[in-house]
């Protein structure tokens, strides 16, 4: 039912227009649009998933944990100090610019999820499909594994996005093992009492670990939000200022872990680096309403009214 809610809201001729574009469809590799819907979307769409899904997962874990580890090591002290959300950094910050380090993180945790989501939505064979979904599982598992808690937040994201999740006959053909692996990673990482099972998991984790990155900018603003810099009588708030300091020690603490894993001698260009510029060059027509289309013409809505 929630999902439901926040489908898409087709009168019954824009469903029919639909339902006969999925008949034609079967006889094509490419999503067709319905006429309707062309001033949103493209009229057909590029299959995505062919370089992701001829790729090894555990290298294509391995890359990720590359190039978000060095994405990881580039953030400041000072950065994390002065930022304060939304791509801003305070006012007593005397630059003009903002934390590009952390903003490049930020960008690039969104461009995964959205690349998750589009690969398959945007894959119309029901059997074709099922299989990207069970990859991007077994993908999220092979980033726990090489603890990388980061990369592994991303697929899971993307899996959670509304347009992937109201695809019941999609998650239906999955395995009960996939599906279980599945229901685990995404209780392991849910934000269910402050990110509770998923800080358990990483204190116990053996290092080197790249830690989910936006939970960290969740402590840090509530350091910001509960804490005021000045006290009353003027003075530093040594409170606040030593909230501050663990953080920045601990970010610290797991950037030296991971610096080894940023370290790239072979000099070749990587996969994942393709697929992501690939995705990038075609960024703009997937956005949330895109994914909706695309996952309508996958499986019509009457699959989610009951």
């Amino acid at each position: 039912a929630s999902f439901a809610k926040d489908a898409l809201d087709l009168s019954n001729a824009d469903k029919d227009v639909i339902v006969r574009e999925k008949e034609k469809e079967k006889e094509s590799n490419s999503i067709i649009i319905p006429p309707l819907y062309q001033t949103h979307v493209p009229r057909s769409v590029p299959n995505l998933t062919v370089e992701f899904m001829s790729q090894r997962t555990v290298k294509v874990a391995q890359e990720m944990l590359l190039i978000e580890a060095k994405l990881f090591i580039g953030v400041t002290p000072r950065e994390l100090v002065v930022y304060r959300g939304s791509g801003n950094i305070s006012p007593e910050d005397s630059a003009s610019a903002a934390p590009l380090s952390i903003c490049n993180i930020i960008n690039h945790f969104n461009l995964v999820t959205q690349w998750v989501a589009t690969e398959i939505v945007t894959t119309p064979n029901l059997k074709k499909r099922i299989s990207v979904l069970k990859r991007f599982i077994t993908l999220a598992d092979k980033n726990l594994k090489l603890r990388n808690f980061n990369g592994a937040m991303e697929i899971i994201a993307g899996l959670n996005l509304c347009p992937v999740q109201r695809l019941k006959q999609t998650w239906k053909g999955l395995s009960n093992k996939t599906r279980k692996k599945f229901q685990e990673m995404d209780k392991m990482l849910s934000p269910y009492r402050n990110y509770h099972s998923y800080r358990l998991s990483l204190s116990s984790s053996s290092p080197p670990v790249l830690p989910y990155f936006g939970v960290l900018l969740r402590d840090l603003a509530f350091i910001n939000v509960g804490n005021e810099t000045r006290l009353q009588n003027g003075h530093l708030n040594l409170i606040k200022l030593g909230l501050l300091a663990s953080l920045t020690k601990q970010v610290s603490f797991y950037q030296q872990q991971v610096s080894l894993c940023a370290s790239d001698k072979s000099g070749e260009v990587l996969v994942f680096t393709q697929i992501l510029n690939g995705f990038k060059e075609t960024l703009h027509r997937y956005d949330e309403a895109a994914l909706f289309h695309f996952s309508h013409l996958c499986e019509a809505a009457s699959h989610e009214i009951h």
